[in-house]
């Protein structure tokens, strides 16, 4: 229980909202209906900054099926848009995690 208090004011009096007119109690009401993911922003050289992401398919046998990866462009926090296919450097690793996510879901009877 201390440890919710304690993240919910650290929220709450840190975190910068995107959209316009958002505010905590916006914010933390549509957190509590909906659940959210966190992330960590990484300070640093923009150029150096990537924003990976893979695609994938699953159907009701089971199968994965990598659709695509790519780089996500950001201007800030906001997506504007991306680039086919994910830096060769770490595609083939983040095509192969996505895999793993995909038949561990599937597993679970996701499909999609």
């Amino acid at each position: 229980q201390k440890a919710k208090m304690v993240i919910t004011e650290k929220l709450h009096n840190s975190l910068e909202y995107v959209a316009p007119g958002l505010t905590w109690e916006r914010y933390y009401l549509q957190f509590q209906n909906l659940g959210g993911i966190c992330e960590v922003f990484v300070e640093g050289a923009a150029e150096a900054k990537t924003s990976p992401s893979c695609q994938a398919f699953l159907n009701g046998n089971g199968d994965v099926r990598i659709l695509a990866t790519h780089e996500q462009m950001l201007n800030g926090q906001i997506y504007v848009g991306c680039k086919f296919p994910a830096n060769e450097a770490y595609a083939k690793d983040l095509a192969m995690m996505t895999m793993d996510i995909g038949e561990e879901l599937s597993k679970r009877y996701v499909i999609g």
